[in-house]
This record gives C-alpha cells, sequence and structure tokens, in this order.
C-alpha cells in the first residue's frame, strides 16, 4: 500500500517536479498537494522558517508532511536577501538588486526541507547550490527573479540559461539535493 504525504506548496510546479522525482525512486509513496495558507515567519534561520510552517501545516491536516523554505543569498551581505528574496525582488526589483552587487560576487540557494511525520518526528534536508553573480543573459521564469543572475560553479551559464537546457538543471538544483537526502533517510528507515 502506498504511503501518501503532502508537500505543502501553493505551486502546482514544484508538486509536479517534487512528485516525479521521488515516486520515480520510491514507488510506495505518493506525493499530494496541500494547498494551504501559512504565516510565514520573519526569522533569518531558514530552518526555523520551514519547522514552524511544518508545524502549522501539521496543525490543519494532521498527516504526514513535507514542506521547505528557500532564499538566495549574497555572500557579501550575511543573510542577503535571504528569506525575503521575495519580497526584495519585488520592492527595489533586480535593478535594485544589482546595484547591490557586481558579477563576480559569491552568492548561493540555499533549502531547508521538513519531513514530518507528526509534532515529534520531523527531519531536516538541506540542499544548497553555490556560485556567483552573472550579468543577466535571459529573462527568468516569472516568480524566479534570482536565475537570470545566478551562475552555479561549474556552468558558464546561468540558472535562466541552464533551466531551458532539458535535463541539464538537475545537476544543479538544490530542491533535488535536498529531496534526495529525504529519499535516502526515507529508504534506510523502510530497510532497518
Amino acid at each position: 500500500m502506498k504511503s501518501t504525504i503532502s508537500y505543502v506548496t501553493g505551486n502546482p510546479g514544484k508538486v509536479w517536479e517534487v512528485s516525479r522525482y521521488i515516486e520515480a525512486q520510491v514507488p510506495d509513496i505518493h506525493i499530494e498537494q496541500a494547498n494551504i495558507d501559512l504565516v510565514e515567519p520573519q526569522d533569518l534561520d531558514l530552518k526555523k522558517i520551514a519547522l514552524a510552517k511544518a508545524t502549522q501545516a501539521w496543525e490543519q491536516i494532521k498527516k504526514p508532511l513535507i514542506v521547505d523554505d528557500a532564499g538566495f543569498f549574497v555572500e557579501k551581505y550575511p543573510n542577503f536577501p535571504g528569506f525575503m528574496s521575495k519580497f526584495i525582488s519585488l520592492t527595489i526589483g533586480m535593478e535594485g538588486v544589482m546595484k547591490l552587487v557586481q558579477p563576480g560576487d559569491r552568492a548561493f540557494f540555499r533549502l531547508f526541507m521538513v519531513y514530518m511525520e507528526n509534532p515529534e518526528t520531523y527531519e531536516f534536508f538541506e540542499g544548497r547550490c553555490d556560485g556567483s553573480i552573472a550579468t543577466p543573459t535571459h529573462e527568468a521564469h516569472e516568480g524566479l527573479p534570482y536565475d537570470a543572475i545566478f551562475s552555479p560553479d561549474g556552468s558558464d551559464k546561468t540558472y535562466a540559461e541552464i533551466k531551458q537546457i532539458p535535463g541539464e538543471d538537475a545537476k544543479f538544483a538544490y530542491r533535488l539535493k535536498a529531496l534526495q537526502k529525504f529519499i535516502n533517510s526515507y529508504k534506510n528507515k523502510k530497510e532497518a
């Protein structure tokens, strides 16, 4: 019998990516979307934000779930834009962001994922992709503005360019790195 895990997000594209990735490696898991409203805590610690969101989601659906929180970080500015990446891009825009950075500045995407079976049983999984600020050459997909200015280590392309090449983005996908850690943990527990 399949175990159902709710992936808490309002983004159906994320659900598709996550379900395809997990279900291909662990056929006894079914991923469903839980599109619920959560209050995003204002904290500099992504791990705390992810746990607070998971706890809120658990209170609403009371079943196993996955929730994550990610941010884009510029190393010369600690925790910036970090958890406020979306807010910063909406307020000062990417033109404003580009006034604060230079091509070559070190940057990274970081994500914390929480798998929660219940409020007392949960695990964290981290995904990260390091790289540097690049001169924008392509428009980013709507909702992913930092992809246009970020070039991951090991590539001479921006995330926006990489995502246009089928299969290429998997090498650099920080969410998939966290998901793989979840899958490994899940399989190890099943075998124990």
